[in-house]
């Protein structure tokens, strides 16, 4: 072995100043990519199953940066568009990868997806529901021909989505992996995939498509916090306070930013005494372990008096006072189907992580832009240990209260459940106030007596039905909030007349999973 050392050096040493150099890189290179290569397999075996339930990202695949990243955090990595990393873990909004000159770090998931030749278009949405969608496109201004593609529920196809008139939707179904689909049905080969096709749709009218005007405009990405912090907590002087918007269960809200950041926060602060303080850190503890898009984010929480949780901010507010507001309109049964099911999406993701809330009422549901409604406000929220929860003391709202609520404050997914018809009927009648014009005790004896809220006018039958079924007096006969969830999915999403192939080969991709 020491020959053979001896032999290599005299070698390089006979070699021009350029072979040198090139063979002193080519061996720092190979270790390189050894060290590398060990560490992605070394990931890959630990971190096998762990993947962000939002992109299809793979431990230990390389794949290609989406746009620029500059990090504001050190353990951020920087990257350029077009970078190659590879995944070594995923972590909520964060993914941990290497890159090809063995640099590692944090990027957001965003940065990186299997389908980055479309994450690179400002009309490629991906994961959008249907009345996402629709919600999305019927924002003002309403110009015929916004549109955009998301992926469909059927894993080999796409919907290029567009608003064909004044709050009317088409959905043109296309697939994702038919090579030769896009030769059947190009005109004189001018476009031969996707991007290809919208590209012509902008400029000339096309079948059922008809022309492409504008893309559909996304909301702002979430403030995300740094990848594995310890902990939450920041000190008061990194917040910037503005006005008073409302009140919470313990304490005021105020619209705010961090110091720094352009983008609007809201700031939950207690009052002064310290029963307030406990309660609000454990609302902040349960929304830290909530992440889901109809819950709420949690960013940051001041312990210093007095105590302030900080989460993101939705601009049109409550959910009842978006129903103030627009009084006068008429809001369309499509949205407030919208409405329904995101909220049961929500609660059936609280269902899954063994949570109650306690406090469900349009009061406490905020709603962002393209009508994203998210449950708020989770000062009486606990963890259930058991089937139930039994409360000793404290006030609750009675007019969302189950009967068993009503009687010994016995608490269950199942009084959510019913509080969810109330919200229902509130969705319905525009914020009507239930059982209104009674005192609080007797719309305890008029709900212990087995009465329920009257049909409201022009209320769908099929809706009020669902009510009538979260107001069972036997909790058991109440149904979950997965299956209410499914109810809107499966019953109000219509599939008759509103789906076909784009008008590029008639019949063959419609279908009904959208």
């Amino acid at each position: 072995m020491k020959a053979t050392k001896l032999c290599w050096g005299k070698c390089i040493e006979k070699m021009p100043l350029r072979n040198r150099l090139f063979c002193c890189y080519r061996k720092k290179y190979r270790f390189e990519r050894e060290d590398r290569s060990a560490e992605v397999e070394r990931c890959s075996e630990v971190y096998s199953n762990t993947q962000d339930p939002d992109t299809d990202l793979i431990i230990g695949k390389p794949y290609s940066c989406n746009w620029d990243y500059d990090p504001s955090y050190e353990q951020c990595l920087k990257c350029k568009k077009g970078q190659i990393v590879t995944v070594l873990q995923v972590e909520a909004c964060w993914t941990f990868v290497i890159s090809e000159n063995n640099q590692k770090g944090y990027i957001p998931v965003e940065c990186i997806d299997p389908e980055s030749f479309l994450r690179n278009y400002e009309w490629y949405f991906r994961n959008m529901t249907r009345l996402e969608c629709e919600a999305a496109l019927k924002q003002p201004p309403q110009k015929v021909g916004k549109f955009l593609v998301r992926l469909s529920s059927r894993p080999d196809l796409l919907s290029l989505s567009v608003l064909s008139a004044p709050n009317v939707v088409r959905h043109h179904l296309i697939p994702k992996s038919d090579p030769q689909y896009f030769a059947r049905v190009a005109v004189d080969n001018r476009f031969w995939d996707l991007p290809s096709l919208v590209e012509y749709c902008q400029e000339n009218q096309f079948g059922n498509i008809g022309l492409l005007t504008e893309p559909c405009s996304k909301p702002q990405p979430p403030y995300m916090r740094p990848p594995r912090m310890r902990s939450v907590t920041v000190e008061r002087s990194t917040l910037s306070i503005g006005k008073k918007i409302g009140a919470g269960q313990f304490g005021e809200v105020y619209k705010g930013s961090f110091l720094g950041f352009t983008f609007d926060v809201a700031i939950k602060m207690t009052q002064t005494d310290i029963v307030d303080k406990e309660e609000l850190l454990r609302e902040a503890k349960i929304m830290e372990n909530l992440q889901h898009k109809n819950i709420v984010r949690l960013y940051a929480v001041v312990v210093e008096e007095p105590v302030c949780i900080v989460t993101e901010f939705l601009p049109n507010g409550s959910l009842s006072e978006y129903f103030r507001k627009n009084a006068h309109i008429e809001i369309p049964f499509d949205d407030q189907l919208q409405f329904a099911t995101q909220i049961a999406d929500g609660m059936a993701y609280l269902e899954s992580k063994h949570f109650i809330h306690r406090d469900l009422r349009a009061a406490n549901i905020l709603v962002g832009e393209n009508f994203v409604c998210k449950i708020g406000d989770f000062g009486l929220a606990r963890c259930l240990n058991g089937e139930v929860y039994n409360a000793t003391e404290g006030q609750f709202p009675v007019r969302w209260a189950a009967p068993e609520v009503l009687k010994k404050q016995t608490y269950s997914h199942k009084s959510d459940v019913w509080s969810y018809g109330i919200l229902l009927y509130e969705i319905v009648t525009k914020g009507a106030t239930p059982y209104a014009g009674q005192s609080f005790s007797s719309v305890r004896e008029y709900v212990l007596l087995g009465n329920k809220l009257p049909k409201p006018a022009g209320c769908n039958e099929r809706l009020y039905a669902r009510m009538i079924l979260c107001w069972q007096k036997n909790p058991a006969d109440r149904p979950s909030f997965e299956n209410t969830r499914a109810f809107f999915q499966r019953t109000f999403v219509t599939v008759e007349n509103d789906y076909d192939s784009g008008g590029l080969t008639p019949g063959r991709y419609c279908n009904t999973y959208m």
